[in-house]
């Protein structure tokens, strides 16, 4: 309550790991769509649950995402889906030091890197619909600075990209 009256917008952050009992490691596993929706909707479920609202956002957790994903995240009512990187490459199934990865994330090396309403056929892609109450808001997509008195000079440019999206979701509350 502090933080939603000092301004603050709450999400959730989704993963999709389970237990992998015969290797005794955590699976990533989004190579299962049916178990990303699984998470998802179980995540929203709750925090409706314990705070009756619907999250202010959304953000899928090891830079996964995919159309359905998507699509379900814009179905389920959330307004904002925060999950894009542009520019961060695929990351394919393997062993990680946190555990192991099933089917792919990332992939977000030409998507638009301003917020944009995304295609239900085609996350990647944006759609003109002025009546499309969903947004897609891509993540830092440009240079950091290296050093810190550059962030003291460029301080404007500096700015968290969460607070950009959390400005995003109050105008788009007040209509």
């Amino acid at each position: 309550d502090r933080f939603v009256a000092k301004g603050d917008a709450i999400g959730i952050h989704p993963h999709a790991w389970r237990w992998n009992e015969c290797r005794g490691v955590w699976t990533s596993d989004h190579g299962d769509q049916g178990w990303v929706e699984e998470c998802l909707s179980s995540t929203v479920l709750a925090y409706r649950e314990a705070f009756k609202v619907t999250p202010a956002y959304h953000r899928f957790g090891s830079g996964f995402m995919n159309t359905a994903t998507m699509n379900l995240v814009r179905d389920l009512g959330l307004p904002v889906d925060l999950t894009l990187e542009p520019g961060l490459p695929s990351i394919g199934p393997g062993d990680r030091a946190e555990g192991t990865w099933t089917g792919y994330a990332g992939g977000f090396v030409d998507l638009p890197s301003i917020p944009y309403h995304p295609s239900r056929s085609d996350y990647r892609w944006p759609i003109a619909d002025p009546g499309d109450s969903f947004w897609a808001v891509p993540l830092s997509s440009g240079r950091f600075p290296q050093r810190v008195h550059h962030l003291k000079r460029n301080w404007r440019g500096a700015r968290h990209p969460l607070r950009s999206a959390t400005r995003l979701v109050d105008r788009m509350a007040r209509g």
